[in-house]
């Protein structure tokens, strides 16, 4: 078991560039796991619950994750539902080590800023990103990314949607993350069974995409299927176009 401090400086120093996936997927518990409806999570994993940055992945599906990711040109990222903050700590660090240092970030959650949120942004002084609370739906939520200005512009690279997972929820946050211009949408749940409307938001936003990626792996200790990571790569190809055109200039120059 580690402090909050210590599982942030671990995730900080790791050789994320350069580690092969099954060296990622085994160092990911050693930061500390979410210990919340543990009737997903697979029993060996229990001793990493309860503490560190309290993340909530599975690692065969986020270590996937993580190896796709890192070699894109990632310059800001936005998490919307962050919950601990563990996610967005590590999806954070991976962009900074692997794409830019100086990445724009932002969290998202209605809730208050969690410890684990406070440490790593207040105890690591590199470490600069905003945290908006609010609701995704909110007005002000598009304001607060930093300019003013009567319209969204693209300018977020990666949104990673995890916030409030029912259907017409997810819906609007995949609009909202077009709206902004994104290259890459990540999806959380789109094979869990605790949440079917994840999986039917997932499985009909995908149809209209030609670059989709599914990060599916299960635990024999789990019964049931859990999780899942969906990805997708925004090309000039994909059926949003061409509603979605004017915020994608560099697609159709």
């Amino acid at each position: 078991m580690k402090t909050i401090e210590e599982s942030i400086q671990l995730v900080k120093n790791f050789d994320w560039k350069n580690s092969t996936q099954e060296s990622i997927e085994i160092a990911l518990p050693t930061f500390g796991m979410n210990n919340e409806q543990l009737f997903e999570m697979p029993k060996e994993f229990e001793p990493y619950m309860g503490w560190g940055i309290k993340f909530w992945q599975y690692p065969n599906q986020l270590s996937k994750l993580i190896t796709y990711i890192r070699d894109k040109e990632i310059n800001s990222y936005l998490e919307i539902g962050v919950r601990w903050g563990g996610t967005f700590i590590i999806m954070n660090e991976v962009i900074r080590n692997c794409s830019n240092p100086y990445i724009g970030a932002w969290a998202n959650d209605w809730i208050e800023p969690s410890e684990i949120l406070d440490v790593y942004q207040n105890k690591f002084t590199d470490n600069f990103f905003v945290y908006l609370q609010y609701e995704s739906s909110h007005v002000n939520l598009f304001y607060d990314f930093g300019h003013t200005i009567s319209r969204p512009l693209p300018q977020i690279d990666c949104v990673f949607i995890d916030g409030c997972h029912n259907y017409w929820c997810i819906k609007e946050d995949y609009q909202r993350a077009l709206n902004l211009g994104v290259k890459y949408i990540i999806f959380h749940d789109i094979v869990s069974q605790s949440t079917p409307p994840s999986k039917f938001a997932w499985n009909d936003i995908k149809k209209k995409h030609r670059k989709i990626y599914e990060f599916t792996d299960q635990y024999d200790s789990v019964k049931g299927t859990y999780l899942g990571i969906g990805v997708i790569e925004i090309t000039k190809d994909d059926d949003v176009f061409p509603f979605y055109k004017e915020f994608y200039p560099d697609l159709f120059d």
